[in-house]
């Protein structure tokens, strides 16, 4: 039953628009990280992500943050012009607009790394993909395998053509 849920609801779900201003507008790809912020990993990479390409990449962030897991979460984003906390958000109402408003989705979540975070399913990988948002995983989780069972065709081993791969 795992990902059946939202291909039950795949249907419903409009054509994918770019992110207003993000890669496909010649913009910053936008990064979303939706839910509960809770990955102290998280915020450092996306963080040292857009200090090191200045411009070059845009993160969102929605949701509600783990401050007694983060208690400088408001300082790291307030100090980097590419992070942008937006507070919480209606569930389910808001969801076609966050996740329309980024290039993709960041599913990974290292909190309980070796436990639970290698093996959760994220509400993120069902709304996120239900919405058009591509999603960031990080290989060996659960995550990534449920998205090469399921959702990607991978290439066929004699394709040459990185075009025609993707």
């Amino acid at each position: 039953q795992r990902i059946d849920e939202a291909k039950a609801r795949a249907d419903k779900a409009g054509d994918a628009a770019p992110a207003p201003g993000g890669l496909e507008e010649g913009g910053p790809l936008v990064i979303g990280w939706f839910g509960m912020l809770r990955c102290r990993w998280s915020l450092e990479v996306l963080d040292q992500l857009t200090r090191a390409r200045p411009g070059r990449f845009r993160v969102v962030l929605r949701g509600r943050p783990a401050l007694d897991v983060m208690e400088d979460f408001h300082a790291v984003i307030d100090a980097n012009p590419d992070l942008s906390f937006l507070g919480p958000y209606a569930w389910p109402g808001d969801l076609p607009d966050i996740y329309g408003g980024v290039d993709v989705a960041w599913l990974i979540d290292r909190y309980q790394a070796g436990a639970n975070s290698d093996w959760l399913l994220p509400n993120r990988l069902y709304e996120g993909c239900l919405n058009g948002a591509v999603p960031v995983v990080l290989d060996g989780t659960e995550v990534a395998v449920t998205l090469a069972d399921e959702v990607l065709e991978p290439a066929g081993a004699g394709d040459d053509d990185v075009d025609a791969a993707l």
